[in-house]
């Protein structure tokens, strides 16, 4: 299976920052341009034990070069602005081609920028509004190494990667519109007891459902269901 964003891929684990086994807590880096979008998720992140703030800067250039005086796990680069220049983007991703060791994790102030996002291929994406839980776990993650999305950049995510109108796919047995609910909060990032709750289903209904929906879509699990449901149009 193909899709615009090739091997880019968010792995299914899941972090806790309390359940962390780094012996340090994770330095993290903001950049942002805007000075109020990043005194705001300076703000938060200050309220994370495992965060430890290592201030922020204004440039991609600033922010190489602070990198490569400190050690910074996680660089955090706000786009906030109506326009996001792909250039800005390609800068803040070569900061790990020259410093290996910092991840670089997106965080978005609009969501149709998903897809110039994916070019860079970013070691986690996220939306600059998302919950402090959802940036302490895409950071945690991030840091461990794996590439990881916020639930809240999800489904925009999945409409993202999934190329439009491939006429030359094989013909997939039809969803019943109960399980194209269920595949629409997967891609939303719901877990199966969410949508199991917004549904007013057993948690075991829904589960018994997805195994239907990755026979029907041929899909492995549930992420390459929901790339597959999102290039046939099926997520509304």
């Amino acid at each position: 299976m193909s899709t615009k964003a090739g091997n880019w891929l968010p792995r299914s684990g899941q972090y806790s920052g309390r359940a962390t086994a780094r012996r340090h807590r994770i330095r993290v880096l903001v950049l942002a341009t805007d000075p109020r979008a990043a005194s705001e998720i300076q703000r938060r992140l200050q309220g994370l034990a495992v965060i430890e703030m290592m201030g922020t800067v204004d440039s991609p250039d600033a922010a190489v070069a602070q990198c490569a005086r400190t050690r910074v796990d996680v660089l955090v680069a706000v786009f906030e602005a109506q326009t996001m220049p792909a250039r800005e983007i390609h800068r803040v991703a070569s900061i790990r081609a020259k410093i290996p060791s910092t991840r670089v994790v997106l965080a978005l102030g609009r969501h149709d920028r998903v897809w110039q996002s994916l070019l860079v291929r970013p070691d986690g994406l996220l939306a600059a509004e998302a919950p402090t839980p959802e940036l302490d776990a895409v950071l945690g993650t991030a840091a461990a190494g794996h590439v990881t999305i916020g639930r809240s950049l999800r489904e925009a995510f999945f409409h993202a990667c999934a190329p439009a109108g491939d006429a030359a796919e094989p013909p997939l047995e039809e969803l019943t519109p109960r399980e194209l609910q269920i595949i629409a909060g997967g891609a939303r990032g719901l877990t199966s007891r969410a949508i199991a709750k917004e549904l007013h289903l057993a948690v075991n209904t829904v589960d018994k459902a997805l195994t239907v929906i990755y026979r029907k879509l041929r899909a492995k699990n549930r992420t390459e269901a929901c790339l597959i449901a999102a290039r046939r149009g099926l997520l509304r």
